[in-house]
């Protein structure tokens, strides 16, 4: 039951088979939070049976655990203050708190006792938005928090790399935030070992040619960087290559004593 049958695929099944019964497997369940075009894994396919959860794996040892740390690229009054701003339609501090009815609101959402930072589901399983929940996702585009994340990434990485011992993915979550990173970091420090990964075919929300011009930029550094000639065309051979030279697979097998030649850093998408 996966994405790729959301659209005529499942249609074209079911048709095709109208006595049938199905059962739907999928290890990336479309849900409320990350649901495509008004769809989840549920409304298309029907109710759910049963779930095992990355939770459930992590439990019973089948899968390797997470160990996550947040980095703040932006301090949490700065985040109320401006939410706090814009929901009592004032343009400064000022007046804010010089207008009655303004600074009942302001006061209301600068005040953690009435509006907590993050979002939480009360007792009678209603959702209570947070300060977080008011702000949008542009906010992680903003030269501000991408610069702090290749700080945190760069400043870090002898660490808790072990010496460039372990590589490391970075998800994104779209092609052009992907792209936009991979500038970044490239202007940052060039001489760091990286690239990127994504399905040229897919997600032009960017707009094609940046998507292209970005590719290209991609491949040739990495024709550059390790002594390749991939192009386009033969761009799933390259991603093949990519996977061997990340998992020390042939013909990468002694490239732990290569450092020139390892991936540090694979930026990918979603």
């Amino acid at each position: 039951a996966h994405r790729s049958t959301f659209g005529d695929m499942l249609i074209t099944i079911k048709n095709t088979f109208p006595r049938a019964m199905f059962f739907g497997f999928t290890g990336t369940p479309i849900q409320d939070e990350n649901q495509k075009k008004k769809n989840t894994t549920t409304s298309v396919f029907g109710n759910e049976l049963h779930r095992y959860s990355i939770a459930d794996g992590i439990r019973d040892k089948n899968v390797l655990g997470f160990d996550p740390h947040k980095v703040m690229t932006f301090k949490d009054k700065d985040v109320r203050k401006v939410v706090a701003l814009e929901k009592a339609k004032a343009q400064n501090e000022k007046e804010a708190v010089s207008d009655p009815k303004k600074s009942k609101i302001y006061y209301k959402y600068m005040d953690p006792s009435q509006v907590e930072m993050v979002g939480y589901t009360d007792s009678k399983g209603n959702y209570i938005k947070g300060i977080e929940d008011y702000i949008p996702n542009s906010q992680y585009e903003t030269e501000e928090h991408t610069t702090a994340v290749v700080n945190d990434i760069l400043e870090n990485w002898l660490t808790l790399s072990r010496n460039s011992k372990f590589h490391a993915i970075f998800a994104t979550s779209s092609i052009p935030e992907a792209i936009n990173y991979y500038r970044l970091m490239k202007k940052m420090k060039p001489e760091f070992k990286f690239t990127a990964l994504f399905d040229p075919s897919i997600d032009n929300n960017g707009g094609v040619q940046f998507k292209e011009d970005g590719l290209l930029e991609i491949i040739n550094d990495y024709n550059e960087n390790y002594g390749q000639d991939f192009a386009i065309p033969t761009f799933q051979k390259m991603k093949k290559d990519i996977a061997s030279r990340l998992a020390h697979k042939k013909p990468y097998e002694r490239i732990a004593t290569r450092p020139d030649k390892q991936i540090n850093l694979l930026i990918v998408v979603d």
